[in-house]
């Protein structure tokens, strides 16, 4: 069978949810793909995919709305459609939105198929702009997601939900956790994963935390991430926010981690609190290692998490709810031991790596089929 060259642009390279999700997917292309790879520039993503295979390139991929950037970005573009000619590529997929107008732009130049996949909830006038709805394929990663789209769109999207192998149990899972923080092994460990940004809900943990640590001395947090910017304005805010809260439980920033996986391990429990969240990667990667998750009403952890079964969830902004919710796991042990098991179940029977990747390779090879 003839080898299909698919290109995937994303706009950075550190690693968060959506970068994690392309790794995923290029580690779990059928032989007949062959993937190559464009972002800004070199970091923990176009390492990951070096190493397994893909060609990797560096483009400036700027602001596609903003007329300072109209001239060079054109010249991306024509820089784009010589990749894919050189290149002989079949196929441009753009992972999130905004480097949607650079993957249809040049793949109508090109004559092939666009494929975008969009992880953020932008609204309908932001997607219009970035041309997400002028591409071939369009894929949400929750079913709110792609109903969203669809809706704005007027025409049929689907999903593909994010797809993980399943972690296996270990026998002192919080082992690696305490001994790299020096965290007793009798305290529970309460904490986030992922951008410190301001939708994230930073703030409402500490605050969550804050009313409830009187009554669980043993409360350790731990926040695992940064900010996406180089200032770290945002993340070093958020730290200011929870010392002068006067916690008396300990509190560790660990910044951007590539074993985030390993130190999540050792949580007890994993809080997602943003506004909004189209899907939450990091809920089924806690989940498939038995960490009880706790989540907002916020699109994506509705699909993932089976409420009261297998964790819990709670309303956008409520810091009552959340509180509830933590002292209801701190307090009952076997309905936390309960989630943990319905947990992992719940990973293996909808996000594994075999649904996520049959559902993508049958995509793209019906999408260059379509333009052969």
């Amino acid at each position: 069978m003839m080898q299909k060259n698919i290109l995937f642009i994303h706009h950075v390279s550190y690693l968060g949810g959506a970068e994690r999700y392309l790794i995923f997917l290029v580690e779990h292309l059928k032989p007949e793909f062959k993937p190559y790879f464009i972002t800004q520039d070199k970091g923990d993503l176009s390492k990951a995919l070096v190493a397994l295979d893909a060609h990797v390139e560096f483009m400036p991929l700027r602001g596609w709305r903003k007329l300072k950037y109209w001239v060079a970005n054109l010249f991306t573009v024509h820089n784009l459609v010589s990749f894919g000619r050189r290149h002989k590529i079949q196929l441009i997929c753009a992972n999130g939105y905004r480097t949607a107008a650079y993957a249809v732009r040049a793949a109508q130049r090109l004559k092939i198929p666009s494929v975008v996949i969009v992880h953020d909830d932008a609204g309908k006038l932001k997607l219009e702009n970035f041309y997400v709805f002028k591409a071939d394929h369009v894929i949400g990663v929750s079913i709110d997601a792609a109903k969203k789209m669809s809706q704005y769109a007027g025409r049929e999207f689907i999903h593909v939900y994010n797809g993980i192998d399943l972690e296996p149990q270990l026998d002192n899972p919080k082992a690696f956790l305490n001994a790299e923080l020096k965290i007793p092994a009798n305290k529970k460990v309460i904490g986030m994963v992922g951008n410190i940004v301001e939708r994230k809900g930073h703030k409402l943990f500490f605050d969550a935390i804050k009313h409830i640590e009187a009554r669980y001395p043993d409360i350790v947090c731990v926040i695992i991430g940064n900010s996406p910017d180089d200032t770290q304005k945002y993340a070093l805010e958020v730290q200011q926010y929870a010392k002068n809260l006067k916690l008396d439980s300990p509190v560790f920033f660990t910044g951007r981690r590539e074993d985030a996986l390993k130190l999540l391990t050792g949580f007890d429990i994993l809080v997602l609190a943003s506004d909004k969240e189209p899907f939450g990667r990091v809920l089924i990667e806690a989940m498939s290692l038995g960490v009880v998750p706790v989540a907002t009403k916020s699109g994506g952890p509705e699909e993932i998490i089976e409420d009261k079964h297998s964790g819990l969830l709670f309303d956008v902004g409520s810091r009552e709810q959340l509180e509830k919710h933590l002292i209801f796991l701190l307090s009952n042990n076997q309905a936390y031991q309960d989630y943990s098991r319905n947990g992992r179940q719940r990973v293996n029977q909808l996000f594994t790596a075999e649904n996520t990747i049959m559902k993508f390779n049958d995509i793209f090879r019906a999408a260059i089929g379509s333009k052969e």
